[in-house]
């Protein structure tokens, strides 16, 4: 494989790891259709949030177009005082765990895949990151049009694409900005969701054959949040690379 076409599939592969990121509520064949009104700012437990509903047995499920076809379902398999764990699943067979942290209702990934050490497999790429360094919040206790937040990891592991097994390193970071309430229509229905704007800006350094490559480049994620219900879409995009949508098509709550 050229180093071109290497560091292309890089470039992609790092995209679906920054929308894994952002990737908030996503096997359950039960669908729940309608529009939600706004919701007050949590007044209950640590992980009380209105754009995210945190409970044990919740699912999500979405498809996902663009770079990759598939679909996606999130799952919250335990909730603690201060904190939550969950579960993903790509119909590709892709899965992995999280655990999350909950302050006053904010809500913090604790990496940027699934937990202090994870793995992904998708289009013929494999890796293994382990997050060694996390600042900041996934998703605030409350979103306003205007407010603004940011979350950086540190990771560093190894990526194997198409057999050839290649040492990665870098810093993914998310600046974010509340947009407006709009009506998102997705296979799951017609919602009033709260957009965020997210710019990414991925540092990426990857060893060839002993040598040291470092790439920069930077994305831009849209997510819609409807309340009491979780994200219903995400578009995500990295320029001269490609974009991927999430639609939500159905879910369950407790």
């Amino acid at each position: 494989m050229k180093n071109s076409g290497l560091l292309k599939a890089l470039l992609g592969f790092s995209l679906a790891l920054a929308m894994q990121a952002c990737n908030l509520p996503s096997n359950a064949p039960s669908t729940t259709t309608g529009a939600t009104a706004a919701a007050p700012a949590p007044s209950g437990g640590a992980c009380t949030n209105p754009l995210y509903p945190v409970a044990a047995g919740a699912t999500w499920t979405y498809s996902v177009s663009g770079l990759a076809t598939d679909t996606y379902t999130h799952t919250i398999t335990a909730v603690r005082p201060d904190g939550f764990s969950d579960q993903d699943a790509f119909g590709s067979g892709a899965t992995h765990t999280g655990e999350w942290k909950c302050d006053n209702g904010a809500l913090i990934a604790l990496s940027p895949l699934s937990g202090p050490s994870s793995a992904i497999t998708a289009n013929n790429m494999t890796a293994t990151f382990t997050t060694s360094e996390m600042t900041g919040v996934t998703l605030p206790a409350s979103v306003k049009a205007g407010d603004t937040w940011t979350q950086d990891f540190t990771i560093e592991g190894t990526q194997s694409i198409n057999g050839q097994d290649i040492a990665a390193k870098g810093k993914v970071t998310f600046a974010c900005t509340g947009g407006p309430t709009e009506s998102v229509t997705v296979a799951a229905g017609t919602f009033n969701a709260v957009r965020v704007d997210c710019k990414v800006d991925l540092a990426i350094t990857v060893n060839l054959g002993g040598l040291p490559i470092p790439t920069n480049f930077s994305g831009n994620i849209t997510s819609w949040f409807a309340p009491d219900v979780g994200m219903v879409k995400m578009q995500g995009e990295i320029p001269n690379v490609g974009s991927s949508t999430l639609e939500l098509t159905s879910y369950k709550l407790p």
